[in-house]
């Protein structure tokens, strides 16, 4: 009867434990791994987007909507991204504490890039001329500094999808207006290596019984991910100069963190179809530079190929910046920069690259 008494026991003070742990939500995969990597051995976040779903156009289910009302923490990348999610979903989670990343202090901010010299030109009036730019209590390590500075890619592109989400009481970007700002920030190990601290904090606030744990767990993360990021750097050298194209520019910051040549999109804004005249000024830009490395989306049309490049020069490998095919879980962040690396190795034609897909 004593065992049986301290068994119940055990198993209460155990319930009662894991009752404390801080229900934690996240938008897309790469924040839930980061998330995860600081709580692990405590408790795991819940993720809304599903594998596949457009970060863009998504309508909550029944159970994601609890999972916000649950919530004591929301962790995301911010509304120019996830415009559902600031515009009417986090209403139901009005108790949480809510960390917005890409508005985070330290956090590298990168506006969209034009490709001037790529583009169709009677479309100027949509393109500003702005140069990237980052919070001013950024501390850029300076290995990587000439990267983020990199000529080819200054400017950007006045992204109409989210130009139009504006919204109140923001202290960095006046009414929420995300139009000029890339938020693919994610893939930039910089960015996550921050936010894997601001994560812990925000947790440690809410949960001080686990405050230790967190924040050692962001502190070996953030080890990590250098290492890795250090790794990453050094295979890609071989292949910095090599000129490529892409489909949708969303990986401007793992390309500038480690200086690749991108030299053009087919499109900037999300669901905008390129015009024949973009279209040509690619093909040319193909033929001038010798490229012959394209990088698309999971969604991208097959017929974008043909149109694109209709000799069959081309190397075509199909990259997803959100890592949606990836194991979710403490490791997920550092198996995305790898998955990166592989993949333009591959297109680049790096010594560490696999069988060209095309």
């Amino acid at each position: 009867m004593l065992t049986r008494l301290s068994t119940i026991s055990l198993l209460a003070m155990g319930t009662a434990a894991l009752a404390d742990v801080p229900n934690v939500t996240t938008d897309i995969a790469p924040v839930h791994g980061l998330v995860s990597r600081v709580m692990d051995g405590v408790g795991a976040p819940d993720l809304l987007l599903p594998p596949g779903a457009s970060p863009h156009h998504f309508a909550l289910r029944p159970s994601q909507a609890r999972s916000l009302t649950n919530a004591d923490l929301v962790v995301f990348i911010g509304a120019g991204l996830t415009p559902w999610l600031e515009d009417s979903a986090l209403d139901l989670a009005e108790d949480a504490a809510q960390l917005e990343l890409m508005d985070a202090p330290g956090t590298l901010i990168l506006e969209w890039r034009s490709f001037d010299d790529h583009e169709d030109h009677d479309d100027d009036e949509t393109h500003d001329d702005h140069e990237h730019e980052a919070h001013d209590d950024h501390d850029m390590h300076d290995d990587h500094e000439e990267h983020s500075e990199h000529g080819e890619h200054e400017g950007h592109a006045d992204h109409e999808e989210h130009a139009e989400m504006g919204h109140e009481d923001h202290d960095v970007h006046h009414d929420h207006d995300h139009g000029p700002i890339d938020m693919h920030g994610w893939t930039d190990p910089e960015n996550a290596i921050i936010w894997l601290g601001l994560i812990a904090d925000a947790l440690a606030d809410i949960d001080p019984d686990n405050a230790e744990t967190y924040r050692e767990n962001a502190a070996a993360g953030a080890a990590e991910i250098a290492e890795a990021a250090e790794h990453v750097g050094h295979a890609l050298e071989e292949v910095a100069d090599v000129p490529f194209l892409v489909e949708h520019d969303a990986l401007a910051y793992f390309e500038q963190r480690f200086g690749l040549s991108n030299h053009g999109a087919v499109t900037l804004a999300d669901d905008a179809a390129a015009s024949a005249g973009t279209m040509a000024a690619l093909r040319e830009e193909i033929a001038n530079h010798h490229i012959t490395c394209l990088v698309v989306e999971p969604q991208t049309n097959p017929a974008l190929f043909t149109t694109l490049d209709p000799e069959g020069g081309l190397v075509t490998v199909v990259l997803d910046p959100l890592g949606m095919n990836l194991e979710q879980g403490p490791d997920y962040y550092l198996e995305l920069l790898e998955q990166l690396e592989e993949t333009y190795l591959t297109c680049l034609g790096g010594s560490a690259g696999h069988d060209h897909e095309h």
